[in-house]
């Protein structure tokens, strides 16, 4: 069954304030070598270049959306959420299927010089955040620590995530 994924789950991992660098670091942090899909690569992201175009920024976004989500995977096979890493990656994962759907889609309408600056912004606090959950502890002051981490970037375009979202069916497999 696949679960549509919410774009207020997507936006969750944009909230505010907060760092805490005193917390103890995670070292099981890694998703484990069984896992080979590409969709599942949590290795350390890098910046997104200025010159990336929508669908570029859109699909490094919930790319990048993705890695957070996988680095809390040992935290939830930690806690009994999941049995293994394993099944916790599969429920995370968004897949590649959609990618080719999001590259296809006319946003002509929604592209200006703004909401790819906001997308810019918003995929380097993702990426402040996924590092910070990397390497923190599984206490909930350090996971909240880490998801509190912010940029003060403007709001996403929602309407740019949505519309990918639905109309290229992106879920979370269950």
């Amino acid at each position: 069954m696949i679960k549509q994924l919410s774009i207020g789950l997507l936006l969750t991992l944009s909230v505010a304030c907060g760092d805490d660098a005193t917390k103890p670091a995670r070292t099981d942090a890694a998703v484990p070598d069984t896992v080979t899909d590409a969709s599942t690569d949590s290795g350390p992201a890098t910046k997104p270049d200025a010159t990336l175009n929508l669908h570029d920024l859109l699909i490094v976004a919930l790319i990048e959306t993705e890695r957070t989500l996988l680095a809390r995977c040992p935290c939830l096979t930690e806690r009994g959420v999941y049995e293994t890493m394993q099944a916790c990656v599969d429920q995370v994962s968004l897949g590649r299927s959609w990618v080719e759907c999001a590259n296809a889609l006319d946003l002509t309408g929604m592209d200006d010089a703004t909401v790819r600056a906001n997308l810019r912004c918003s995929i380097e606090e993702l990426m402040l955040r996924t590092d910070c959950l990397m390497a923190s502890a599984c206490s909930d002051d350090a996971v909240a620590a880490c998801m509190t981490q912010t940029l003060n970037c403007p709001m996403l375009p929602l309407n740019v995530l949505s519309r990918v979202a639905v109309e290229c069916n992106i879920g979370f497999s269950r």
